[in-house]
C-alpha cells in the first residue's frame, strides 16, 4: 500500500548541471552517446529557474605539465585536449543551455569533482542551498 505523499515545494534548491559542454557533445573530442538524449530534459529543468541553475565546466590545463600526478600523464596522452591545442569553443556550455547564462552561473573545475578545487561549495553555502537537483 502506498503512503500518502506531501507535495511541498522544494525551497533553497539549485539545479546543478555537470559538464554540459561541447567537449562532450557530438563532434567533441570526448563525445558521449547520452548527450543528445538528455539535453532536452536538462534544458527543460534549467528553463524553470535559470537564476537557480549552476553549470559546471571542466576546464583542461593549458599544458599537461600544469597538472600534478596522474593528470599530467593523462593530458600527455590527451594533448589534443589541452587548452594549448583545443579550440576554445569545445570548453563552452552547449547550446541551447548557453543562452541561459546569465542569469545561470558557470563554475569552472579542473578535475572530475564539481566540489574539489572549485568555488561551488562556497557558492552553495552563500546562497543557503539545502537541495541539489543534479543533471548532466
Amino acid at each position: 500500500m502506498a503512503l500518502p505523499q506531501s507535495l511541498e515545494p522544494i525551497t533553497n534548491a539549485v539545479h546543478l548541471s555537470i559538464d554540459m559542454q561541447n567537449l562532450f557533445a557530438p563532434g567533441g573530442i570526448w563525445a558521449t552517446p547520452w548527450m543528445e538524449r538528455v539535453l532536452p530534459a536538462i534544458v527543460a529543468v534549467a528553463e524553470l529557474n535559470s537564476q537557480r541553475t549552476v553549470f559546471t565546466r571542466f576546464v583542461t590545463p593549458l599544458h599537461a605539465e600544469d597538472r600534478p600526478g596522474r593528470w599530467q600523464r593523462y593530458f600527455t596522452r590527451w594533448e589534443c585536449a589541452t587548452r594549448s591545442r583545443l579550440p576554445r569553443a569545445q570548453l563552452e556550455i552547449v547550446s541551447p543551455l548557453s543562452r541561459l547564462i546569465p542569469p545561470a552561473t558557470v563554475i569552472d573545475k579542473p578535475a572530475y569533482s564539481a566540489f574539489a578545487e572549485t568555488q561551488l561549495t562556497a557558492f552553495l553555502h552563500d546562497k543557503s542551498v539545502e537541495t541539489l537537483i543534479i543533471t548532466g
